[in-house]
């Protein structure tokens, strides 16, 4: 299942937590702004997620982002258009234990 919430001036991604059948998430050009307060938990939850998009949202700019939805979406095959490899996610692991 796809939910396209571009342009709607999301600032919370709660609602979406238990939103479990949704495969393709599409939230570009909102306001969401906190990775560990909001897109963890969404994360942690939306276990069929297999592709999001947070192009034009203020928490792109956090820190590490992309490694960190990585390592949180365990599901995510795209990340903001581009491909989530293998390779890349094991990396990640590796550098975190």
């Amino acid at each position: 299942m796809t939910l396209n919430l571009s342009a709607n001036n999301v600032t919370s991604c709660r609602a979406l937590y238990f939103l479990d059948r949704v495969g393709r998430l599409d939230l570009r050009d909102n306001m969401i702004s906190s990775l560990h307060d909001e897109l963890v938990p969404m994360l942690n939850t939306m276990r069929m997620l297999t592709s999001l998009d947070l192009r034009g949202n203020p928490v792109q700019k956090a820190t590490k982002y992309r490694e960190q939805v990585i390592m949180e979406g365990r599901s995510l095959q795209e990340l903001d258009g581009k491909v989530v490899r293998d390779n890349d996610r094991r990396y990640l692991y590796a550098l975190a234990n």
